[in-house]
């Protein structure tokens, strides 16, 4: 296998946590659940159910902790955004348009399909599956892309730190200087054809 990687700049990721009980579930679209989401609280959205627009996984000033989203169905609206302490793992479903992870908080899509996600400072994303529209990640951020489809761009700020070891990125991708960009893998294809320079 030939691996290649791409160096630009040296960037910070997000931070991992370990994963604490839950005192509190909801499942949609039997519960009604509170926006935004308290600490110590998982949610489910499962087929039949739907999250309106603006839904705040946590709180604007910081201070949630301990808050997962799993999105294994049904639909989600425009602005739903990953606060800090909160994870959202999206594995079905319909997401919409300006999914934003803040600040220690993870966003794990492998299924459904996601319009446009912006991963800010001190967040996580990770593309395992699925479709996602479009890609930004900002200054600070750490992406990886490891399947699934990222369709019309991914766009790398100063400052990101992006990993591509599968899957595929649409027409538009763009690196900005100061970004760091990983790629691993076995075969490059530019249009369909092998990329000029590399061993496939």
């Amino acid at each position: 296998m030939r691996a290649v990687a791409i160096f630009v700049f040296m960037g910070v990721g997000a931070t991992a946590g370990v994963a604490q009980p839950f005192t509190t579930v909801y499942n949609v679209p039997s519960d009604v659940p509170p926006n935004p989401l308290p600490s110590d609280t998982q949610l489910n959205v499962s087929a039949g159910g739907a999250l309106g627009n603006n839904y705040l996984v946590g709180n604007t000033s910081g201070t949630s902790s301990n808050l997962e989203l799993n999105v294994l169905g049904g639909t989600v609206g425009y602005n739903l955004q990953a606060r800090p302490g909160s994870t959202i793992n999206i594995s079905g479903g319909v997401v919409g348009d300006y999914l934003k992870a803040y600040n220690d908080s993870t966003v794990d899509i492998t299924g459904g399909q996601v319009g446009f996600v912006e991963a800010n400072s001190g967040s996580y994303l990770n593309v395992g599956g699925g479709e996602v529209g479009r890609v930004i990640a900002r200054g600070g951020s750490l992406v990886s892309l490891t399947g699934g489809t990222a369709g019309d761009s991914f766009t790398a700020e100063q400052g990101a730190v992006v990993y591509l070891t599968g899957g595929t990125v649409g027409n538009f991708f763009s690196a900005y200087s100061g970004s760091r960009l990983n790629i691993y893998g076995n075969e490059f294809l530019l249009n369909g054809a092998p990329v000029p320079g590399f061993v496939n």
